[in-house]
């Protein structure tokens, strides 16, 4: 059986990324950013254990987004997991993504 621990400080790595860019305001209305991508992990894992990385991740996140900036990120995960403002959700994704954490 996978266990997701082994990949805690991948996982932390992420999101210390991702609280260094929100911190930083390096989010933009432009683009999404992405993290824990397959292409990343697929020569050590199943796509199913990359799942299970991708969802521990997106647990993490969605929880210090809303704790620190509620209701101003969407998460989402197809490749890779992607987070964008509300902004360019509404303005680019809205129409063709129906499947989102807003965080």
């Amino acid at each position: 059986m996978f266990n997701v621990e082994l990949f805690d400080d991948y996982i932390n790595e992420q999101l210390d990324e991702l609280k260094d860019i929100v911190e930083n305001n390096k989010f933009t209305d432009e683009k999404c950013i992405n993290f824990i991508s397959n292409q990343d992990l697929e020569d050590e894992l199943s796509h199913n254990e990359i799942y299970m990385v991708q969802k521990e991740f997106i647990r993490l996140a969605k929880e210090y987004l809303r704790e620190n900036h509620n209701g101003k990120f969407i998460i989402f995960c197809d490749w890779c997991v992607h987070i964008c403002t509300v902004k360019f959700y509404e303005n680019h994704l809205s129409k063709c993504l129906k499947v989102y954490l807003k965080c």
